[in-house]
């Protein structure tokens, strides 16, 4: 494992444990045995540390997903609706930092940006769910269910159920 590759491993184990709103480079180089020099010929600034570290987490994410090859489109979305539920409950802070931290937003802006696969997970089976003029729509519908949905079970709001998640998305996709 090299030294960028320990960084970020480093920030995903502080972020479950602290979260990441109280994440600081001396925290992480001090953990680390490294100096904020030796940080810094890694990762130009805290920002792209964590663009980089929630690019990991979205690729360990699909990399944990196995989907049969006959799975439909409309079930691979539930399977991931479902793991994101379970990771929500089982790493709260992790996927808190995956969704909601600061630097997320330019996933959402830069429409070429090919390294959160999630996201790109999430477009690929919608774009088999949906003409192409209703991909946009579609997507920020299911997206933006599929964040608020975990927020409520993050924030004990509400618990997991499988049904509410199957309808809405059956509803979401036009009764198809």
């Amino acid at each position: 494992m090299n030294t960028e590759e320990k960084i970020i491993k480093e920030t995903i184990s502080l972020i479950d444990h602290q979260g990441y709103q109280s994440l600081s480079l001396r925290k992480l180089t001090n953990s680390l045995g490294l100096t904020t020099g030796a940080f810094y010929k890694h990762f130009s600034s805290k920002e792209v540390l964590f663009q980089r570290t929630a690019q990991q987490l979205s690729q360990d994410f699909v990399d944990s997903l196995t989907f049969n090859s006959k799975t439909s489109p409309e079930s691979q979305l539930l399977q991931i609706a479902d793991k994101l539920c379970t990771e929500f409950k089982n790493h709260p802070q992790r996927m808190d930092f995956l969704f909601f931290n600061p630097e997320i937003k330019h996933v959402y802006t830069e429409k070429d940006n090919h390294q959160f696969q999630l996201l790109n997970k999430v477009n690929e089976l919608i774009k088999k769910l949906s003409s192409t003029d209703n991909q946009d729509t579609l997507f920020i519908q299911i997206w933006s269910f599929i964040q608020g949905y975990v927020y409520l079970i993050n924030n004990s709001i509400t618990q997991y159920d499988d049904i509410l998640v199957k309808h809405t998305l059956h509803q979401l996709l036009g009764g198809k």
